[in-house]
């Protein structure tokens, strides 16, 4: 009967969960990893950029290495093309990781740039309004 059909799950399902699991055992390096393969599967999908995204946020907390640009930016892309609220906040954490990054390279301007995003998203972001103010 119809009711008894159940979506199997896709390749790009299992790895997610894998990276799901990874993630929240706080192993970032190898949830990274099952993510980029749900990356390279469905390269189209803002799924894997979010979870790497987020992986990277904890991999380099301080934006010193920038691992997480490429994926804060493809997530971005995908994400403003076909915005819908569910993505605000991840998308406002894409955006802080990158002024982060750009305030540890002293580029000033760009984090600038990227913390005024933040502000078209949420003119009420506390965090956001305080860096923006100590930029010169």
């Amino acid at each position: 009967e119809e009711y008894y059909k159940f979506k199997k799950p896709g390749f790009s399902d299992l790895v997610n969960n894998l990276g799901l699991q990874y993630y929240n055992a706080k192993d970032f390096v190898r949830a990274d990893s099952a993510f980029a393969r749900v990356v390279a599967y469905k390269p189209e999908d803002l799924i894997g950029y979010k979870w790497r995204s987020k992986c990277n946020y904890n991999i380099d907390p301080d934006g010193k290495l920038g691992t997480g640009v490429p994926f804060c930016t493809k997530y971005i892309e995908l994400a403003m093309a076909k915005y819908e609220p569910k993505y605000k906040s991840d998308v406002i954490d894409a955006y802080k990781y990158l002024a982060k990054v750009a305030i540890m390279s002293k580029d000033n301007t760009k984090a600038k740039d990227n913390l005024k995003k933040v502000l078209e998203l949420e003119p009420n972001d506390a965090d956001a309004k305080s860096v923006l103010s100590k930029l010169k």
